[in-house]
């Protein structure tokens, strides 16, 4: 099981490092431009920017704020976030994608020398109809995410971050075949470095 867990750990690292490999390619080649708009601000109707493209009919990122976001990955497996008592306003939802202004992007990057773990999460396993008995556990490892802002209308990154994701909490039954989660971001993490791009004047 520990070879295992280790070779998981470096299968984690390379996709890492193959993510934010694509996120630089992009980011040379200048973002991929459509005139249109997506139909829905939720799903990943908008990851896209995440990937190099630009929604020439967004709202432009400009005046004071607020400037509506959407925000993707970093996402604990637990209910860490849910319970997080300090998440962003309701100002900064949009409520129509002609609002959208902003989208954060955030990918784990791979630490030198492994990643630290944190907790050992159980996970369960059907005994009865009605009852599960602990089987094995997930290891959990402290993850460091490089963060991305960036303009929905150009493509243009705002602003980039590193955040060492503080949710810790484990999830109520881990899928069977996962043996490595990750620490996520707290939506009061996404709060506390994105506030001054969305709350105030654009930049």
């Amino acid at each position: 099981m520990a070879e295992f867990a280790r070779r998981n750990l470096w299968l984690l690292l390379a996709v890492a490092v193959a993510v934010a490999g694509s996120a630089a390619w992009h980011l040379s080649t200048g973002p991929e431009r459509v005139d249109w708009l997506p139909p829905r601000t939720t799903g990943q109707d908008w990851y896209p920017v995440c990937e190099g493209t630009a929604f020439t009919r967004a709202a432009a990122y400009r005046g004071g704020g607020p400037h509506p976001i959407v925000i993707y990955g970093g996402i604990g497996a637990g209910a860490g976030a849910s319970e997080d008592p300090d998440k962003p306003p309701s100002t900064w939802q949009p409520g129509t994608p002609a609002q959208v202004r902003l989208v954060s992007c955030a990918e784990p990057i791979g630490e030198r020398g492994g990643l630290e773990e944190v907790a050992s999460c159980p996970k369960y396993a059907r005994r009865t109809v009605f009852s599960y008995a602990p089987a094995c556990t997930a290891s959990m490892y402290r993850t460091r995410y490089l963060v991305r802002l960036l303009e929905a209308r150009t493509g243009r990154e705002v602003r980039r971050f590193e955040i060492t994701g503080a949710d810790e909490v484990c999830p109520a039954n881990p899928p069977q075949r996962t043996f490595m989660l990750q620490t996520g971001i707290l939506p009061s993490q996404y709060r506390a470095v994105l506030a001054p791009y969305v709350e105030g004047p654009a930049r």
